[in-house]
């Protein structure tokens, strides 16, 4: 995958060998800055097997109509994932 265009990318553990790797991003493929030169990135998710390091297919997680970047990302002992990034939208309500 071209790291091109990206901003933002961590990983947890999953089942077995599983791993998951989150990242924020323009697109798939990346898309750069719309037309207003704003960027517009958005959260996606792969599965990789930590075994045969490589991504498997890519799925979008979070989207709005501006950028949610750089993702973070964090897991307890329990094996419980937590996302952190920025909603570009300003919106009055927070996320969690």
């Amino acid at each position: 995958m071209q790291l091109a265009k990206m901003h933002g990318i961590g990983t947890a553990a999953g089942p077995g060998e599983t791993a998951y790797v989150f990242f924020s991003r323009s697109g798939l493929p990346p898309r750069g800055p719309d037309r207003n030169r704003n960027w517009t990135h958005d959260i996606y998710v792969a599965e990789s097997n930590t075994a045969q390091p490589s991504l498997g297919k890519r799925r979008l997680l979070a989207a709005e109509k501006e950028a949610q970047e750089p993702v973070s990302v964090a897991q307890n002992a329990a094996g419980r994932i937590m996302l952190t990034f920025e909603d570009g939208l300003n919106t009055a309500n927070g996320m969690s």
